[in-house]
C-alpha cells in the first residue's frame, strides 16, 4: 500500500475485509486499477520532476556563490607540494571556510534565500577583510521559487533551547584559574559557545541565567542567535556572596517551552 501525497496505488480497502468476509472488489477491476497506477506514476513523476528543478536552481546559485569566493581579489592562496606542482586553494577566515564548504555540501537542501543568506556571511582572510557581497535580487538563476528538498533525516537540525546557568558568587572573582578569575574564565567559555552556530542554531532558544545571593536573566530566552554578548557588563557589577543555584535553575527551567 504505497501513497503519494494521500493518494494509494491500491485503495486500502482491497486489502481488508467486509462485514460478513466478503472481498472488496471495485466495479470494474481492470479500468480503476490502469487509472490508480497512472495516477500513482504521475505524481512520482512530479515529484521526482521536482526534486530536479530544485537541485538545479539550488545548484545554479551555489555556483554563483563559488565563482564570486574564487575570483574575490586576495581570496586565493597558493602553494607547492614536494613534488613541485602548484596547489591553489581559497583563502578564507576559519568561519568563512566553514560556511563555503557547508553550502557547497549541503545546497541541494536548501532554499534559495538559505543559500543567499549564508553566503552573505562568508568572511574573508585578515589579510584581506571582509564578507562576500552576495544578494539573491543580483541573482541570474532561473527559478529562485523552488522548493528545497527536504533533507535526510541524518542532516536535519532539530531546534533546540540551549539555557546557560552561570555562577557568580563571591568565590568565582576570588579563586583563580592561571591568570584570570574563575568568572573571567566562564564569562569567555559562554560567550564562545553562544557565538559557535554548531552549538546554537540560528533558530534555537537561547538564554543565560546568572545566580549568587540571588539570580538574573542577563539574555531572555530568544530565537534567534545574538551577535554580540551583552552580558558582560553585568556579570562585572555581581559581586553575590552565597549562591541561589536552586531559585536560579527553577526560574530558568520554568521559562523553557513546554
Amino acid at each position: 500500500d504505497t501513497e503519494v501525497e494521500g493518494f494509494a496505488a491500491l485503495p486500502r480497502e482491497a486489502q481488508l475485509l467486509r462485514p460478513g468476509g466478503v472481498p472488496w472488489a471495485p466495479a470494474d477491476p481492470e479500468q480503476e486499477l490502469v487509472q490508480r497506477i497512472q495516477h500513482f506514476g504521475n505524481l512520482q513523476s512530479e515529484r521526482r520532476l521536482e526534486t530536479c528543478r530544485a537541485a538545479c536552481n539550488a545548484g545554479f546559485i551555489a555556483n554563483e556563490v563559488c565563482e564570486l569566493v574564487w575570483t574575490h581579489p586576495g581570496w586565493q592562496t597558493t602553494s607547492r607540494n614536494s613534488a613541485g606542482k602548484v596547489r591553489f586553494d581559497i583563502a578564507l577566515s576559519p568561519e568563512g571556510r566553514r560556511v563555503f564548504t557547508d553550502i557547497c555540501s549541503r545546497y541541494k537542501y536548501m532554499s534559495a534565500s538559505e543559500i543567499a543568506r549564508a553566503a552573505s556571511t562568508i568572511q574573508g582572510p585578515s589579510s584581506a577583510p571582509g564578507t562576500l557581497a552576495f544578494s539573491l535580487a543580483d541573482s541570474a538563476v532561473p527559478d529562485p521559487s523552488f522548493t528545497k528538498i527536504p533533507a535526510p533525516a541524518s542532516m536535519q537540525h532539530s531546534l533546540k533551547a540551549v539555557l546557560f546557568l552561570m555562577d557568580v558568587s563571591g568565590s568565582m572573582s576570588v579563586n583563580m584559574i592561571g591568570p584570570t578569575t574563575r568568572l573571567e574564565a566562564c564569562k569567555t567559555r559562554i560567550k564562545s559557545l553562544i557565538m559557535n552556530e554548531r552549538i546554537v542554531g540560528h533558530d534555537d532558544l537561547v538564554g543565560l541565567v546568572a545566580f549568587g545571593a540571588g539570580h538574573r536573566r542577563l539574555l531572555p530566552r530568544t530565537s534567534s542567535t545574538p551577535t554580540s554578548f551583552s552580558g558582560s557588563s553585568e556579570l562585572l557589577a555581581c559581586s553575590w556572596s552565597s549562591g541561589a543555584f536552586l531559585m536560579g535553575m527553577g526560574d530558568a527551567v520554568g521559562s523553557l517551552p513546554t
